[in-house]
């Protein structure tokens, strides 16, 4: 039996329709769609965690040399919140302070991206002190300095601290 002048074998095979290849645009489109979400979502936690140690790394390597400075610290000329200078046990001039976001240990840049540095002076019997003592020859002053930092980059934020006990104070 023949219907349209076609062999039965050729008719009994469905051809695909206008309306499937649609259904099927759609369903691989929701699937590209559903996979991108968790491969932009992996993309932005790694990206996190890459930032996060970035900030964490350049921060500690920073507050690390500032404390070994600050510890052989002998005659301190300036000491406020926010800026150190001393002459340390080897005659070298030091001084960290502040400019805009870099931390600058005299003309070098020690970190950038800080947005904060504060200094906290202590004495021996660990009473913070509002004015510092300037030489070693007060044994009374400043025993202990405190260094506080915080770094902000790519929309993290980091604070670090550490404590630094003056050899020669």
């Amino acid at each position: 039996m023949k219907k349209s002048g076609l062999p039965y074998k050729l008719r009994s095979k469905k051809a695909t329709t206008l309306i499937e290849l649609a259904m099927l645009i759609v369903v691989v489109g929701v699937l590209v769609t559903s996979m991108s979400l968790f491969v932009k979502e992996t993309v932005d936690l790694w990206n996190f965690v890459t930032f996060r140690s970035e900030i964490a790394n350049q921060g500690r390597m920073a507050l690390m040399r500032m404390v070994r400075d600050i510890r052989k610290a002998n005659i301190i000329s300036t000491a406020n919140t926010s800026s150190l200078a001393f002459t340390d046990i080897d005659s070298d001039s030091v001084s960290y302070t502040m400019d805009g976001t870099n931390l600058k240990r005299g003309a070098e840049i020690v970190a950038g991206n800080v947005s904060s540095l504060t200094f906290g002076y202590y004495s021996v019997t660990n009473t913070q002190l509002t004015s510092v003592p300037l030489t070693s020859t007060d044994r009374s002053g400043t025993c202990r300095i405190t260094v506080q930092m915080q770094i902000a980059y790519g929309g993290e934020s980091l604070t670090l601290r550490s404590d630094a006990y003056l050899r020669n104070f």
